[in-house]
Order: C-alpha cells, then structure tokens, then sequence
C-alpha cells in the first residue's frame, strides 16, 4: 500500500494521537484519550495550532485528573525514540493542567471534549531551515506530549503536526455520521447490531515523496476507531466501509458509541452518540 512507501511516514499512527501506557481496546472503562485533534494537522513553520483533547472516564465517578504538557520538535517517535520532549532541544517549559469530569460537557457518560479545555502550540519559524527537499515536501513533525497523573501511575499522549511547504495543507476529515444497522442510533443496540458510518467524501490529494526520491500525487484514505461502553465490539479498529458488530449488549444505564476518523497524515474527525 502506498502509505508503507513514502519516506518519513512508515508509521502514520505516530502522526496521530499515541498512547503508550494503556491498551488500545474498544470497550471504554477508566481514563482513555481517544484522539487529540489539531484544528491544522499540517502547517507551514511559524504557525499557531489548536490541540483538543477526546477523553473518556468511564467509572471515574466525575473526578479530576491533573496533568502537565510541552511541546518539540519530533525527536524521532515513528523510528522508535520515547514520545517524549524531555532533552530535546527547542521543547517548550511544562505547563500543567486538570480535567474536571465532573463538567457537563463531558455528558453522563464522561466521554467526550471539554470545550473550555484547548492548547495553542506555536510551531517555530526554522524548523524547516537545512531542511532537505523531501522533508520541507512530506514534512517533519512537531510534537504536543501530554502526561497524566491517574491512580499514582502515569498516562502518556502525544499528538504530532506535520510542518512542511506544501501549498495545500491537510485539513481534517468530515465528520463522520454513525449509524446502527443503517439508521441513526437512537436505540439501545443488541447483540449481532452493525455499527457503521456513512462514506466520506473530500479525500485530498498531496504530493509526497517515495523512497526512491520519486515526487508523486497520492490520494488519502482512512481509519476508523471504534469504542463503546458497556459492550463487547468485534474489532476496534477497521478501513473505512468496513462495519463492527455487537458481540455482547450494552449493560444497563447510560450508553456511549465513539467513532474516530484519522487519515495517514495527522488529520482527525470523531462522532459520539449517546443513549440515556
């Protein structure tokens, strides 16, 4: 596939949200970061990006989670270095935070993005400077790494923008509409229901660099992430037009189905549906 072939994007989740501390599956229970959505996921240097956080607590009873974050250059995560700013010369001083789940925008299901909770990262002006043609094209990244303190161990998150001078930038996806067994979901599911979105339209184009040093025009495509509470999903994580179904229903009391939408250069959409 084609995304394996570009230079400096083997690993498209690394261009994502990254999660290193919890295991990535689609039943939501304790603290989760879903996604962390840039409202520009491809800048050019000297930029100010929007960061958004998708959380979920599930059985957090409505606490507050502290947590601190900084910003850096990307010191090589999809090559295997630490998602981490710590030594990396340029980073950002950390600045600490908290999120109340006991807010009502995060709903009764506590999933979901507090509107009063944003970061702006500025992305420096020479960031690009003894950059190579290929990088200043495909990009580098610069990294947003958050750290939460949760039931005294540590929850890691980090979100990467790509910083190239390409004239047209990547924008996030639309946003996905879910539907149960073809329908909005406005009904407990049961078990053997399908889960699906409609298609997406407004794939971009990008030119990117091969390997080989070949300049060629590409056309994205996407990924989905699925999450539910109180119920058992027969995969997380799928293609685009592929559907999950329902293993187990939905325990009593309120239920949450979450979609994220990511794309294979940093661009992210979600949708949440909720049954009292």
């Amino acid at each position: 596939m084609k995304r394996y072939l570009l230079l400096m994007m083997s690993a498209i989740l690394f261009w994502g949200c990254g999660n290193d501390d919890l295991p990535q599956v689609e039943t939501l229970q304790g603290f989760r970061v879903l996604a962390i959505i840039a409202d520009n996921p491809e800048v050019a240097p000297n930029t100010t990006v929007n960061l958004s956080l998708l959380l979920s607590d599930v059985n957090g009873a409505g606490r507050t989670i502290s947590g601190t974050w900084r910003a850096c250059p990307d010191p090589g995560i999809s090559l295997g270095a630490e998602p981490s700013c710590e030594g990396v010369t340029g980073a950002t001083a950390a600045t600490s935070f908290s999120v109340d789940f006991s807010d009502s925008d995060y709903g009764s299901s506590y999933t979901g993005v507090d509107s009063g909770l944003s970061f702006s990262v500025t992305v420096p002006s020479n960031l690009l400077d003894n950059a190579t043609t290929i990088q200043q094209t495909n990009g580098k990244g610069y990294v947003a790494v958050f750290r939460f303190n949760v039931d005294g161990r540590e929850v890691r998150a980090f979100k990467t923008i790509i910083v190239s001078n390409r004239t047209s930038k990547n924008s996030n996806p639309l946003t996905p509409t879910m539907r149960l067994n073809g329908a909005a979901l406005t009904s407990r599911p049961v078990v053997n229901d399908v889960l699906t979105i409609d298609n997406l339209t407004g794939e971009e184009t990008f030119q990117a660099y091969f390997s080989n040093g070949t300049l060629t025009t590409l056309t994205e495509s996407y990924e989905l992430a699925w999450y539910v509470t109180k119920a058992k999903l027969s995969a997380g994580k799928v293609a685009e037009g592929d559907s999950v179904k329902f293993e187990t229903a939905p325990e009593g009391g309120a239920f949450a189905a979450v979609v994220v939408v990511r794309d294979e250069r940093g661009g992210t959409s979600y949708s949440i549906e909720r049954i009292p």
